[in-house]
């Protein structure tokens, strides 16, 4: 998904589900219903901190998500606490 599809997503109300992931190579990736943030250069779009991935889902009005440090494919179980 590119940031234009996530724009599209945005503006129908039809975002349902944000995660980041943290990657075990380092840095983290930003999953939206499903589907990896995409760049243009690159199938995965990286982020080096979290504070970048988070800053990016602010300027699209996206404030509230999940972060889960397991692999994207793991399937991280919530924290019970």
């Amino acid at each position: 998904m590119l940031e234009r599809e996530l724009r599209l997503l945005v503006e129908e109300e039809a975002v349902k589900e944000v995660l980041v992931t943290r990657r075990p190579q380092g840095g983290y990736l930003i999953q939206i219903n499903g589907r990896t943030l995409k760049s243009a250069r690159r199938e995965e779009r990286h982020f080096a901190r979290l504070d970048t991935a988070a800053d990016l889902l602010n300027r699209f009005g996206i404030a509230l998500f999940t972060v889960s440090t397991a692999a994207p494919s793991a399937g991280a179980a919530p924290l019970a606490g």
